[in-house]
Order: C-alpha cells, then structure tokens, then sequence
C-alpha cells in the first residue's frame, strides 16, 4: 500500500462562502501483528514502509530482546515475523548503568562522568528546524510525526516520518540499530511530546538527550531523572528548556 493517496473532498471556504469540490492527500494507516518465536507480542500501528526497521526498534527499545539474539525477520502483508535465539521475549529493561544500545556487555557512563553527547544551544535549534524542513511528508499531509537522529555537531544521520509518534521513534531507532551507529554519541529530535515510554525505549538502546519541539509528559521527566537521559523541550525559534540533566546541553555559564 502506497503511504499516501488523494481522495475527493468537498472545500468550504468561509471568506466568500464558496463550496466546491476538490482533492487532499490523506496519509496511510496499517496495523501490523509482531510476532516473535510464534508468540503475538504486540499490534502496531504505522506507516506501511520501513517495517524491518519498526521490528528492530520496538523490541529492542522494549527490552524484550537484545540486538544480538536475533537470527531472522519475514514480513508478509501485515505480519511482522521475527525469531530469536532465546525461546521467548523476555523483559530486559535496561538502568542507565548497563546493557546499552541493546548489545551485551555494553555499558553508559556513571552518573557524573563525562557526557559521550554534549550538544550546542545552535545544535539544537538547527535540528528541530529541520524536523520540519525535511519533512515531505508532513508538508503534502500535515498528518504525521517525524523524528531524526543527529550526530552532536548537528550532521544529520537519518530523519523518518510516520503516522504513529512511537512507530517513527521506533524506526528511527531501529535503523540506527541495523546500521550499527553509535547511539550514545548521538541524540534524537522529535516533533511530538515525549512520553515516558519514549524514554524506557531511549535508555534500553542508549539514547541519552531527546529534544522536541513539544513537551514531555510528567512520566517522562521523572523516568529521564532516574535513567541520567537529557530532556529538551519547547524548542521554539528563540528558546527552549531543559528538564532533566542540563550536562549534556552547552549552556553559558552566568545566568541572572
């Protein structure tokens, strides 16, 4: 299924209560069965592209399996089908102390180390613009979210949009997973809120600053403080804040 297509609407336009016919894009949206080792782990709703990708990212940044245990993934019409080397998922929900990135024997820096992402106030701008810039989809629907990953000097990795916030979050992820990109040294923007699931997914794959040009939710701040993840959010033309541990953002010393 194509992700986009034009259906016939009726235009009202209020300024010379004009009625007429015309056309708007509409954008598509499929619910996916993800199986792993046979077992239903969960039904997604996405875009119908990148699916390999959606896979990767949801269980990895579920904690349901590392990166390494899987051996095989078919997609066929609407199923997702993935086989691991473990029987069965299993819960694997990383601290921000270990089992990063989804891999063994990985690990994030202690609480009061060095930062591996540290990010300019000019870094930050320039990515949330391009959110929306690089955004095709967005500018023919107005009917999907984007997120992207950066690199910390601001060179952008990969930027993909989809009609499910968590499902562009999730391929995002997962195509820096398959890619083998260093996700720690790296930060994602998205033009949604970030939810505190957003977060459990960011920690398990070691993602360490989420930016946004919205908000985030109560649950999100308080599981970033917990996991050491860096929170930017209202990320307007002018301004923008810091939630939760400011290290990662560089920010002039002096203040008021």
């Amino acid at each position: 299924m194509e992700p986009v297509w034009k259906v016939p609407v009726i235009r009202y336009e209020c300024a010379d209560q004009k009625v007429m016919d015309s056309t708007e894009w509409v954008v598509s949206e499929i619910c996916y069965r993800l199986s792993v080792n046979g077992d239903e782990v969960s039904r997604l709703p996405a875009s119908p592209y990148m699916l390999r990708e959606l896979a990767y990212g949801f269980l990895v940044g579920k904690g349901l399996v590392l990166l390494d245990d899987i051996t095989a993934l078919t997609i066929q019409d609407t199923e997702i089908t993935v086989t691991t080397r473990e029987p069965h998922p299993r819960p694997h929900v990383s601290s921000s102390l270990k089992d990063r990135a989804g891999k063994k024997g990985d690990s994030a820096p202690m609480i009061g180390e060095e930062p591996s992402c540290c990010v300019s106030p000019e870094v930050l701008f320039m990515a949330v613009e391009r959110l929306y810039s690089d955004s095709l989809l967005w500018k023919k629907t107005h009917a999907v979210h984007a997120t992207a990953l950066f690199t910390s000097t601001g060179d952008l990795l990969h930027l993909i949009e989809d009609v499910s916030r968590h499902s562009a979050f999730d391929k995002t992820v997962g195509k820096a997973l398959i890619d083998h990109l260093d996700l720690t040294t790296s930060f994602l923007a998205a033009t949604c809120r970030i939810s505190g699931d957003m977060v459990t997914r960011a920690a398990n794959c070691g993602l360490t600053l989420l930016v946004s040009k919205s908000t985030a939710t109560a649950a999100a701040i308080k599981k970033a403080d917990q996991e050491g993840i860096t929170i930017v959010g209202y990320t307007q033309t002018e301004h923008f804040v810091v939630f939760t541990h400011p290290e990662r953002i560089l920010l002039p010393s002096s203040r008021p």
